[in-house]
């Protein structure tokens, strides 16, 4: 599995109508909002480096009101347990 963070900028007033379309979307597994300089925070998991290619160019591109997007590739995940005391 080959996992990557989208950092996504919507245009104003329209992060609920970018959040609908990445719903639709089968790599997507999460989307957060998140105030700062970004609006989006998306997690997105495919097969291949160029499967996340494809999906970038044909599906993420293809949103009109997205701004700007900026891709973090996940090299090294680790879950971390919590203890509830």
């Amino acid at each position: 599995m080959y996992s990557a963070y989208l950092l996504i900028q919507t245009k104003f007033g329209k992060a609920a109508d970018v959040v609908s379309a990445l719903k639709e979307f089968e790599e997507v597994s999460n989307v957060d909002s998140v105030y700062g300089r970004h609006d989006l925070v998306v997690k997105v998991e495919v097969e291949t480096p160029k499967s996340l290619e494809l999906f970038l160019k044909n599906k993420i591109l293809t949103i009109e009101d997205i701004q700007s997007n900026e891709t973090l590739i996940i090299e090294h995940s680790e879950e971390l347990e919590i203890d509830e005391e």
